[in-house]
């Protein structure tokens, strides 16, 4: 048998191509082994049985598989060739023509070009003759007559999407591909669906939004063929039940149509399935609206090939186009927040098998965004007669209802393997089932739940004082349960919050919206100071007001880890203040910038990666001392952040400022005193010139050296943990590597391969010499041993006479003068090339150390004054930050 065959002998392994589709990547298998192992069907003549496809798309529930296209591939230099391409083209319609397929593409790997095979068009674009029959060939075109040709199918999902639609309307009549026209808005759909029962009914929002649900669910399963014919061989299509008409469609579908979609997808344990909540009863006054609702639904056309986008956001879509819907707004976590705590969360990072769990999951946001992150296509499996996932994923809520709207989003999201599936929707309703849990037979909800242990909880718990009180006496009336929450606590917040952190493994994480009560109230203490005992306490991110559906409340994001045994925090608490969600606050909640909740993502990852993370340019960030948060009570972000920037101004009040511009006055006027002393200093000295080529002068240091900066990170980890500190504070058998940067990026062991040792008698100098705009500069004097990288030399000098730091000061200015950069790189024969240096004689001709000494000794005057001279000036900048927090 082929090797590659066991690499892709089952669906599991191919490349899932749109609905119903998948992409089976051969080069070295024979139509022949295929046959014999029943992956297609035995169709072909034998005579080309001996050939090999180098991919096929193939359909179909199970083996064997019916062949859709057949793909030749070719390196791109063959590929480019016209003749060549001609010739791929030949070969693909050889094996088209072998297995009766009319869809052939070529690709270099990188593009894909599907074209006609069999064409009874008149025009064609090729001609090719295969035993003895003339075989046209069309290139598929779209509806505007333009070449269709695919970004690389095996990723780009929208190439998937195009092919899978060219599959699907393409014939040997015509090469035209008529797209379906882009799909409408849901939330359109969803306000004449809401309007429609909440006016005739009167019923509660959250009734109504099932309402919506259900037909929703129905017309979606109908539209991919899962829900046609039920036990009774009755047609229960969504087509059948609206040809019933206004008088009979809804007695039609309680009776024939409601418990088949039961039986398809099953109660849960938790007694709940993805419907359960149509208002609409049987009556003539029903029937009409149930009628109106179907048309509605028929009007908005086919659901079968939604969005990702449209799935995710099916529900608060339905939620921002309805009026009367206020009251649901409980059950929604704004997209935006859930979509940046699953960045910040790195669940892509995470590992097959750990756990994520939403104790108070909704509508199941915060689940159904971390799959789409780790990707739909790529994060199930099957096996034998499971359904999995490579992550554990459990959400659980107290309201029934809100169970059935999240397994109801879950089951759209995997529609692809609902389609893929489909004899086997058992297995994946059983999975569904299995994430999603109602706990309405707990007074308490997920609170009851003490058992297991999650490598990540994101949540948005209820936080309401409403019923503490039945709470409180149900945990008091069990001894587990009073011995679990062994915390006081004063609102249902806080009891999730002792929960989640209970139920983290060692070294688990949690991201928690909190409303802003938590951060500083005399009752929540206990909590707090439970939290920083268990946790490492990462960072405090406050939300604008209002970014909850029609609500006021201020909440914050709390993001901890759990602590691992003997681990104190020393780490400083990373705080950001969100001023746009990426979306208007009103009722409209259009779409605004994403760059806030973009800058708090990245610079939340770069705190928690770099050990010296620090941003004081961004107004909206700062860091906070941990033992602030373990002896103060108000944690609030804003209220922090006046305290936490204004050191960093020197001035507290708007008088001090008469002080600070006194004090720079003075400075300056010191410092031009001696400056003028020194500005007309001259050296009427003789010199002659050198060249830095001159090898009985200098030797060039330079180094191999081509490690990323992680890299550099995680060796010098292996000798201490990193710390960018001076040589003469470091260990002695670690040495600093520099890059072109100014600042060492790491600390080696003096073993390590590459140290260069100079002594404080004969320092050398180095030089940034990357060919950018480093090149030239960050110029350094080294006095004690160091490591370089390939971006920056060194320089010895050999020559006794010749004052290492003269060399140092000449070669200061090379960048400006030479214009070292992009097109002239920095390099050790460029500055052999170009480099001269004139240095003092003696009256004899001999080069004068005495009178380099002088020179240094001038130039460090002239710097350190000019030093004093900026120190000064940047007294300005704490006039100018102070400026921004100026205040009543």
């Amino acid at each position: 048998m082929s090797e590659e065959l066991y690499q892709y002998n089952s669906l599991e392994n191919m490349i899932q191509i749109g609905s119903g589709y998948q992409y089976l990547i051969l080069s070295n298998t024979t139509f022949n082994t295929l046959i014999n192992r029943n992956i297609i069907k035995d169709n072909i003549d034998k005579k080309y049985r001996k050939l090999k496809p180098d991919g096929l798309i193939l359909s179909g529930n199970k083996e064997p598989y019916k062949i859709e296209a057949i793909i030749e591939n070719k390196s791109p230099s063959t590929y480019k060739r016209s003749k060549t391409r001609s010739d791929v083209m030949f070969q693909a319609v050889e094996k088209c023509q072998a297995t009766k397929c009319n869809l052939g593409i070529i690709t270099n790997g990188l593009c894909f070009e599907p074209f006609l095979v069999g064409s009874n068009e008149e025009e064609y674009d090729y001609l090719y003759t295969i035993d003895d029959k003339i075989i046209k060939c069309n290139v598929i075109k779209d509806d505007k007559k333009e070449k269709i040709i695919l970004n690389d199918i095996k990723k780009d999902k929208e190439s998937q999407l195009i092919l899978s639609e060219i599959i699907n309307s393409i014939t040997i009549d015509s090469s035209i591909v008529k797209f379906q026209k882009e799909k409408k808005n849901p939330a359109e759909l969803a306000r004449k669906v809401w309007q429609s029962v909440w006016l005739a009914t009167g019923d509660s929002p959250k009734k109504c939004l099932m309402t919506f649900t259900e037909i929703f669910m129905y017309k979606y399963l109908s539209d991919l063929g899962i829900i046609s014919k039920n036990s009774k061989d009755i047609n229960v299509s969504f087509d059948s039940t609206f040809k019933k008409g206004k008088g009979k469609c809804l007695k039609f579908y309680l009776e024939d149509v409601r418990p088949y979609i039961k039986e398809v997808f099953p109660k849960g344990l938790d007694d709940t399935t993805i419907i359960n909540g149509l208002s609409l009863k049987e009556d003539k006054n029903q029937d009409e609206l149930f009628y109106e609702i179907l048309n509605n639904f028929k009007d908005f056309g086919n659901l079968k090939n939604v969005s990702v986008e449209f799935k995710s956001n099916l529900f608060e879509e339905f939620l921002k186009g309805s009026n009367g819907i206020k009251l649901m707004a409980q059950f929604f976590t704004p997209r935006n927040i859930i979509r940046s705590i699953i960045d910040m969360a790195e669940i892509d990072k995470m590992s097959e098998g750990q756990k994520i769990c939403d104790p108070s999951c909704g509508v199941g946001g915060f689940i159904q965004e971390a799959i789409i992150k780790r990707d739909v296509d790529n994060e199930f499996y099957r096996t034998d007669d499971d359904f999995n996932s490579h992550l554990i994923y459990s959400g659980y809520d107290l309201d029934k209802d809100t169970i059935i709207l999240a397994k109801a989003s879950m089951t759209v999201l995997l529609s692809s393997y609902i389609n893929k599936y489909r004899n086997d929707v058992n297995i994946i309703s059983s999975y569904i089932n299995n994430i999603f849990n109602s706990v309405h037979n707990s007074p308490i909800g997920s609170l009851s739940i003490t058992e297991n242990k999650y490598d990540l909880i994101l949540s948005n718990p209820p936080y309401v004082r409403k019923g503490l009180s039945l709470y409180n006496k149900f945990i008091k009336n069990n001894s587990e349960l009073e011995k679990f929450y062994d915390v006081s606590s004063y609102s249902k917040e806080g009891l999730f919050v002792i929960n989640i952190i209970k139920l983290l493994k060692s070294g688990g994480r949690a991201f928690i919206i909190l409303p802003d009560g938590f951060f500083h109230t005399k009752s929540d203490r206990g909590i707090r100071n439970f939290l920083l005992n268990e946790c490492i306490l990462n960072a405090i991110i406050s939300l604008p007001e209002k970014t909850f559906y029609t609500t006021n409340k201020k909440t914050y994001i709390l993001s901890v880890t759990k602590k691992k045994k003997g681990v104190t925090q020393d780490k400083k608490v990373f705080n950001y203040i969100v001023n746009d969600v990426g979306e208007t606050l009103d009722s409209a909640r259009s779409k605004t910038s994403m760059n806030d909740l973009n800058t708090l993502i990245k610079e939340y990852k770069d705190y928690v990666h770099n050990e010296e993370y620090n941003n004081f340019h961004n107004n909206s960030i700062f860091l906070k001392d941990i033992d602030y948060y373990r002896q103060n009570d108000m944690w609030l972000s804003e209220n922090l952040l006046e305290h936490e920037k204004e050191p960093h101004l020197a001035i507290r009040d708007f008088s001090e400022i008469v002080d600070i511009v006194n004090e720079i006055g003075d400075g300056i006027k010191e410092t031009l005193i001696s400056i003028n002393d020194i500005a007309d200093k001259k050296f009427n000295y003789n010199y002659i010139e050198i060249d830095l080529s001159n090898e009985n002068q200098f030797k060039f240091h330079t180094s191999v050296l081509g490690l990323k900066q992680k890299e550099y990170r995680e060796i010098s980890a292996k000798h201490k943990e990193y710390r960018e500190i001076s040589a003469k504070d470091n260990d002695k058998d670690t040495y600093p590597v520099y890059t072109a940067a100014a600042k060492p990026v790491a600390f080696f062991n003096r073993n390590y391969k590459g140290l260069i040792t100079p002594t404080p008698n004969t320092a050398h100098i180095s030089i940034a010499t990357d060919g950018d705009g480093t090149a030239g500069t960050n110029i350094m004097l080294h006095k004690t041993p160091y490591f370089i990288n390939s971006s920056r030399l060194s320089i010895e000098v050999l020559d006794q006479n010749i004052i290492p730091e003269y060399i140092f000061y000449a070669i200061k200015s090379i960048k400006k003068k030479f214009g070292f950069g992009y097109s002239v790189k920095c390099n050790k024969d460029n500055l052999k090339k170009y480099c001269k240096v004139k240095i003092p004689i003696d009256d004899n001709g001999n080069i004068s150390k005495e009178k380099q000494n002088l020179i240094i000794k001038d130039m460090m005057e002239k710097e350190a004054l000019l030093n004093n001279l900026i120190e000064n000036l940047s007294h300005l900048d704490n006039v100018k930050e102070f400026n921004k927090f100026l205040s009543i």
